[in-house]
């Protein structure tokens, strides 16, 4: 799966599923999801709850991204 394409579905996915914390985190664990989307998405953390900017680090740190 391409960044944009994931941009695209997780944009996607907060409009359909804005508080459904659930499929935010199984998004941010996804293994298809790339580091240079991680790196993307850093700006967009800020916004999130703290359960998810958990996970997010969590996965930044697995992936060697600071």
């Amino acid at each position: 799966m391409g960044a944009e394409m994931y941009k695209q579905k997780w944009s996607k996915a907060k409009k359909q599923h804005k508080n459904n914390l659930l499929i935010k985190i199984l998004g941010l664990i996804d293994k298809r999801v790339g580091k240079r989307t991680l790196a993307r998405i850093r700006d967009t953390m800020q916004m999130e709850s703290e359960l998810i900017q958990y996970f997010y680090r969590l996965r930044c740190e697995a992936e060697g991204i600071k």
